[in-house]
């Protein structure tokens, strides 16, 4: 590991930003039209197919719905259903939903498990009314969550994912949104959960019994030991659609499949292209403790006020294609040459292995301290302007003392030139 370190310290910095590691030839083939597999540590892509393409989500779109659901309420808060989360999902006539009632009085948890479990659409409004008081409103922070994570291929117009021209998102930022949300606390209970009871509440004196609809996490068919947790979706603008996290020798995955046309490829689609990256890849420790740190000045160019630091954001680990040679791994750095005080920087640090990009990954930094700087100051241009001065008065004696030398040589020779003149004159008489 010594060789290795040493051979990350010496590589040099560079531009780029592709995260996505070469592909064998022996991808399998799919349903699905688009896809991608994504490291859920590191955000590090092993293998996709059109992850870029804009598609409809469907119900997976309830993924970020719960996650804000979390974010800006609590699980035992109470929900009083409204007209309006009811009768919207019926815009698009018979949808899958709860029978939730106008004036019903459930949980917020009660609306997650529904929204995640069931893929109730009535539930799905009911998490968006509790945290915005209205879908308008909702769908907007949902547009401004993709902002923050800086998803520039996604639009988001409803909480459940029913379908509409301006609700679209990509495979690839759909990995992410689901990379984000697993670290919202709580959020793992709800995408892992396979089963639920909405208990009696004011307007319904049974409980309600759920079970999830994906195949891969019960017991079937298309069972997948590895998995963990799950979301699917389907409407017949988005055909199928699933995201699914799977675990297995230290290795979390998440699958991104969209626009499958088959009803039961999206299983087979997404059991293959884990056990494509499982059985081709392995993890490995980047210690930061053995990398470089930098030092960037603040300021302008003409003044420097303080330094940042920049570091590694913990250890690195990434994945590698198994039997990969240690020499092969080198780090190359993206790091800007000076840091101006306000804006905003992303440091970064890549990954390549064997001459390709396998991932990109962000460096921490901290300004150590600061002052205003003036990108000219005062004192500097008064020096400036005395100096230019000073030059000026030179070369105006120097040209003066030419003139007067030239207009000197003129009158000595043009004396000469009459005394000459008179003696030839009185020679002549």
């Amino acid at each position: 590991m010594k060789r290795l370190f040493s051979l990350l310290l010496a590589a040099a910095m560079i531009g780029g930003t592709a995260v996505t590691a070469k592909a064998a030839d022996d991808v399998p083939d799919t349903y699905s039209s688009a896809y991608v597999v994504m490291d859920a540590k590191t955000g590090q892509v092993l293998l996709q197919k059109n992850m870029y393409e804009k598609k409809y989500p469907a119900s997976i779109t309830k993924i970020l719905t719960a996650a804000l659901g979390l974010t800006y309420a609590k699980p035992e808060d109470s929900i009083t259903v409204s007209e309006e989360s009811v009768s919207d999902i019926w815009k698009w006539g018979e949808t899958t939903h709860l029978a939730l009632e106008p004036g019903e009085v459930i949980t917020l948890r009660d609306a997650l498990y529904g929204a995640m479990v069931e893929s109730a659409n009535d539930c799905a409004n009911a998490i968006a009314q509790a945290v915005s008081g209205s879908l308008t409103d909702f769908a907007a922070l949902m547009n401004q969550q993709a902002a923050a994570l800086g998803l520039s291929d996604s639009h988001f117009t409803n909480a459940h994912g029913l379908p509409d021209r301006e609700h679209y998102t990509t495979a690839y930022d759909m990995a992410r949104i689901t990379r984000w949300a697993l670290t919202v606390p709580g959020f793992e209970e709800y995408f892992c959960a396979t089963e639920y009871t909405i208990p009696k509440t004011n307007k319904k004196d049974v409980a309600r019994n759920i079970g999830t609809h994906h195949h891969m996490l019960v017991e079937s068919a298309y069972y997948y030991p590895y998995a963990k947790g799950g979301k699917l979706g389907w409407t017949s603008e988005a055909q199928h659609t699933a995201v699914t996290w799977a675990e297995k020798d230290g290795l979390s995955l998440l699958c991104v499949v969209m626009d499958c046309s088959d009803k039961w490829g999206k299983y087979k689609d997404t059991a293959a292209l884990f056990d494509y990256c499982f059985d081709r890849y392995s993890m490995v420790s980047v210690s930061t403790e053995e990398i470089a740190d930098y030092d960037i000045p603040v300021g302008s160019i003409t003044k420097t006020s303080g330094m940042v630091h920049i570091v590694p954001a913990g250890d690195l680990d990434i994945l590698v294609p198994k039997g990969t040679e240690v020499e092969s791994i080198a780090l190359k750095y993206k790091i800007p040459s000076r840091y101006k005080v306000g804006e905003r920087i992303d440091p970064q640090v890549e990954i390549y292995c064997g001459g390709e990009l396998v991932g990109t990954f962000p460096m921490e930094y901290t300004v150590e301290s600061y002052a205003p700087v003036e990108e000219v100051p005062k004192e500097e241009n008064a020096g400036i302007g005395a100096v230019l001065l000073t030059v000026l008065k030179w070369v105006g004696i120097v040209l003066g003392a030419l003139l007067l030398l030239l207009f000197g040589l003129r009158a000595y020779f043009m004396a000469r030139r009459r005394r000459a003149r008179r003696r030839r004159t009185k020679n002549r008489r």
